[in-house]
């Protein structure tokens, strides 16, 4: 069944998030030390997340559009989902991150 899940999902979205994640895990682990998954880290994600998108730049440096945080976010979002995450990030818990 989650074969057929997975067949259904757009292939650029699949890699989009898996590149987001990946980046937002280095990064992470840049500012924060962090070596846990996204999924694992509880007590401290919400200022994590401030932080992250704070301090996230594009490779050669510059700023990301609003736009492109946005999407960094639905990425993170989309992630924490298919593992069970029980928070949204649209919860009023992560009011500074987002």
């Amino acid at each position: 069944m989650e074969n057929l899940i997975n067949d259904q999902k757009e292939v650029n979205t699949v890699l989009r998030t898996t590149s987001d994640i990946r980046n937002v895990q280095r990064r992470l682990c840049d500012i924060k030390g962090e070596l846990n998954s996204i999924e694992e880290i509880r007590v401290m994600f919400n200022e994590y997340l401030a932080e992250l998108f704070i301090s996230i730049r594009k490779k050669d440096g510059s700023d990301y559009e609003p736009i492109s945080l946005e999407c960094i976010r639905n990425s993170i979002e989309r992630h924490l989902k298919e593992k069970g995450y029980q928070v949204s990030l649209n919860d009023r818990v992560f009011h500074r991150a987002i």
